[in-house]
């Protein structure tokens, strides 16, 4: 049977809440672990691409994004329960110095590109011929 580790973070209040219902997942813990293991797959799949994406000057290019991908407000610590090991290995393998910031920053992404899905449609339709 696999071991299983907790890791606690401090996340905005009611973001995970939000993000769970919006993402359309049952629990936290299993929107936080799909979240994990599907950027893994993605990374792993597209290597070559991921890697030609990154800057050779270190730098990042200035995106300006809705207020709301910022994290505002109050903290709380909220825990994940994964698969040991499972957590740390995919914060050192996407390039994140810790597991929060990288959980965190895959709920937001998810976020931002369903909003985006979601208003894609709005938009077009509005934009006329």
């Amino acid at each position: 049977m696999v071991r299983m580790s907790r890791t606690k973070f401090f996340a905005p209040v009611g973001f995970l809440r939000e993000a769970k219902r919006e993402l359309g997942y049952t629990t936290q813990q299993e929107m936080l672990l799909a979240l994990v293991r599907e950027e893994l797959g993605f990374t792993e799949e597209n290597a070559s691409e991921v890697a030609a994406a990154s800057d050779p000057w270190g730098g990042t290019l200035p995106i300006q994004y809705p207020d709301w991908f910022y994290l505002p407000g109050e903290r709380k610590q909220t825990t994940v329960c994964a698969p040991e090991g499972l957590l740390e290995d995919a914060a050192r393998a996407l390039g994140y110095p810790d597991e929060e910031e990288m959980l965190l920053d895959l709920v937001r992404f998810a976020l931002l590109h369903a909003r985006r899905q979601k208003s894609a449609p709005r938009i077009a339709v509005g934009a006329g011929p």
